[in-house]
């Protein structure tokens, strides 16, 4: 049932049903039941100058008592808030919460009815709907609520509307049925006493309290915009105006893959992200990428959405915790978690996240482009010049630009280019690209991986003899290159200064190393160790976030497998670092211990 249709069935029930049950709303927690009565339900029945909807919680209440009191006081509020409602003659006077009251204030029954007169009016329920909430979060004995509400609905005429996770309620009952459960021997056999005896009395009471149980089916798409929408933030509000409700690219479709894959629908927690990230947003003060802000909130949203199923869920060292604490899509960025679990932030942390996100999100919109402007070259044979020779022109810039044109395709984009150079006005152009591309490589990093990829490739079969002899030429080219480059070492440190210069270049171009085919792997480690062993707890701490930076990839293995022999040998020193309680101090062994369960997970995840 739509929430629109939901909201008719109710209004309808308020106003012809004259079976004198209540009705009962039930869905699990968090799936915006509470949410629906507030913002769709209340509005639709209190429009223009009526006032039909009240709404009591039982979260809290210990007694009868407490709910009559909490029911009193919400329709004296109601009241007050229509001080011009005049009392109508055929007035609804609900005793049953007269009663209550009384009780709970000490009053004698016993007097006339005059001196009750103030009593009764007050609580008018002429045309109003009792809207009795947390059922299943309540202390109450379940039987005397409804006993309760089944003297206001047949005794009062009252109209009421229970809103409960029945599943929760039936799961406490069948639990207190296995916990009271008790076996008697009579002689003969066997016999089980109390056997889901509660179990169906509960059944028997709700039949004859409640007529409709209706089951709420939270709409996601609505309710998630909705509550995004009642945040006072610019960017909450830009990211529902990207795209339609529904569409896949949009902010609420995100937020539902990230519900699924989390395995959790509380929308208290979305209402929670979106708290944290305004918060967040209003600290920074900084102009913030929409994309880079998406990521942000999507990531609190899926920790948010962890946490409400294990709040003990803490930040680990290593892989992991970014992708167990968000999701693979959205992984949770540490200041978003010190955030979250600390309400401490570092603006100049998240600013530097944000520039970080924005160049590599940059790199990946380059890399798309070529993806884009190279399947004009591989359909050369059905395409048109003009077009052949715009996308050459575009290669030729991507070329030019670091990063733009992953290397190891830089042997399929030759023979390519080859083929299509004497069907094109521009082949100065074609050999510029050539260029660049060497020159590329003569700067880059390279492994036995590329230099596989540079000899192994697929492409077009060359049908002009010169065409041929340039392709073969210019593959040996490359290979030449990039065999050059391979045996150059790629870092040579030797004082502190040389190391501190290398970990800041790696942490700074960690994309640029991880694309060499080898870090670590190329290092001097000995010589690493010993300025590890002299410096100082902050420069360690620096020196494992350039580690992390460069393993922190799922995919990691498939870049940098070579290097696990050489990270091997630096846990070794780091463990006789330990061992022999040789730091500079017992700060720096905190460091190591930490350096070493890092090692050890990259370790484990280069196998």
């Amino acid at each position: 049932m739509r929430r629109q249709e939901l909201i008719e069935h109710i209004k309808n029930y308020l106003e012809n049903d004259c079976s004198q049950t209540a009705m009962m709303l039930t869905a699990g927690w968090g799936h915006g039941k509470s949410y629906f009565i507030k913002n769709d339900l209340l509005p639709a029945l209190n429009a223009g100058d009526s006032n039909r909807g009240i709404i009591v919680s039982l979260y809290g209440c210990s007694s009868i008592k407490d709910l009559s009191k909490a029911l009193y006081l919400e329709v004296r509020a109601s009241c007050l808030s229509k001080k011009s409602e005049k009392l109508s003659a055929g007035k609804i006077i609900a005793k049953t919460i007269v009663k209550g009251v009384a009780s709970f204030f000490n009053i004698d029954l016993s007097v006339s009815q005059e001196d009750l007169d103030d009593l009764y009016q007050s609580i008018d329920l002429t045309s109003k709907l009792v809207i009795i909430e947390d059922l299943d979060r309540s202390n109450l004995d379940i039987f005397e609520v409804f006993g309760y509400v089944n003297n206001l609905v047949e005794q009062d005429g009252v109209k009421v509307l229970l809103v409960a996770n029945e599943e929760a309620i039936i799961n406490r009952i069948d639990a207190y049925n296995n916990a009271t459960n008790s076996s008697v021997n009579d002689g003969s056999e066997i016999k089980t006493t109390n056997k889901n005896a509660l179990t169906k009395k509960y059944r028997e009471q709700k039949e004859k309290t409640i007529g409709d149980t209706v089951l709420f089916e939270s709409d996601k798409f609505t309710a998630l915009s909705n509550i995004l929408n009642s945040f006072d933030n610019v960017y909450l509000k830009r990211c529902l105006n990207e795209y339609p409700v529904e569409d896949k690219r949009g902010i609420i479709y995100s937020i539902i893959e990230i519900m699924d894959t989390v395995k959790c629908e509380n929308l208290r927690a979305i209402m929670y992200a979106c708290q944290k990230v305004k918060e967040l947003v209003d600290k920074c003060k900084l102009e913030l990428d929409l994309n880079f802000f998406k990521r942000v909130f999507l990531s609190i949203t899926a920790f948010s959405l962890r946490l409400k199923m294990d709040s003990t869920l803490e930040w680990e060292y290593g892989f992991e915790s970014p992708v167990k604490l968000g999701t693979v899509r959205f992984p949770l960025y540490r200041f978003c978690y010190d955030y979250v679990k600390f309400q401490s932030v570092l603006v100049s942390q998240i600013a530097d996240y944000q520039n970080a996100f924005i160049v590599e999100e940059d790199k990946k919109q380059k890399q798309k482009r070529f993806a884009d402007v190279f399947n004009e070259i591989y359909n050369f044979s059905t395409n048109e010049q003009t077009k052949l020779e715009e996308a050459i022109k575009e290669i030729y810039k991507l070329l030019a630009d670091e990063n733009s044109v992953p290397l190891e395709v830089y042997g399929r984009l030759a023979n390519y280019l080859i083929a299509v150079k004497p069907i094109v006005d521009i082949p100065e152009i074609i050999d510029k690209c050539k260029e660049q591309m060497l020159a590329n490589i003569s700067m880059s990093e390279v492994d036995d991986a590329l230099i596989s990829n540079l000899t192994y490739h697929d492409g077009v079969q060359l049908w002009d003899a010169d065409k041929i002899v340039e392709y073969n030429v210019y593959k040996q080219d490359l290979l030449q290159v990039a065999t050059d480059r391979k045996n150059v070492r790629l870092i040579s440190a030797v004082t502190p200064d040389d190391w501190e210069s290398v970990i800041k270049d790696i942490d700074n171009h960690p994309d640029r190393y991880i694309g060499s085919g080898s870090v670590f792997g190329r290092l001097n480690i000995p010589s690493l160790l010993g300025y590890l062993k002299q410096t100082d707890a902050n420069k360690l701490n620096n020196f494992r976030g350039c580690v992390m930076a460069i393993y922190r990839p799922i995919n990691i293995k498939e870049f940098l497998r070579s290097d696990r022999e050489n990270l091997i040998i630096l846990r070794d020193g780091v463990n006789e670092i330990i061992d022999n309680k040789s730091a500079k101090d017992k700060v720096c062994l905190l460091q190591f211990e930490w350096l070493r369960k890092e090692l050890g997970q990259i370790i484990d995840k280069l196998q």
